[in-house]
């Protein structure tokens, strides 16, 4: 694949760096510079996710090789909790955090890669940052 150079410098970034976001408006090649990442470098020890399951079902069409995306709370094992909440008319759910000393471990080393990062609650965000 042939990407831009702006591509190409977020490519090398992916796996060294401690946290890197890339980010761009729509159509700007941010998901093909996660493919082209997890295609070519066999070597990497990636665990790609999605915040939703669209964006996972995405990745894996692009990805193209039959591995499966899953979403980032299915990976920490978060339930949903719906108290009932709203904010201007929508339902405002929440996150159980679980208790998963064996998550620490099982990340340990890898490189996480989360699609849609942006829409990650705070919660969640900090549960991940204590992880990693």
């Amino acid at each position: 694949m042939n990407l831009t150079l702006e591509q190409q410098i977020a490519y090398d970034a992916i796996g060294n760096s401690t946290s890197l976001f890339i980010t761009g408006g729509a159509g700007t090649g941010k998901s093909l510079v996660i493919v082209s990442k997890m295609q070519n470098d066999t070597d990497g020890d990636f665990v790609l996710c999605a915040t939703t399951n669209k964006a996972a079902k995405l990745l894996e069409e692009k990805l193209n090789t039959g591995e499966k995306v899953n979403t980032l709370h299915s990976i920490l094992g978060l339930a949903p909790i719906n108290d009932g909440s709203t904010k201007d008319g929508d339902e405002i759910l929440s996150f159980q955090i679980p208790s998963r000393p064996d998550l620490e471990t099982s990340l340990a080393g890898k490189n996480l890669i989360i699609d849609e990062s942006s829409m990650i609650c705070g919660d969640v965000q900090n549960y991940i940052l204590k992880l990693l």
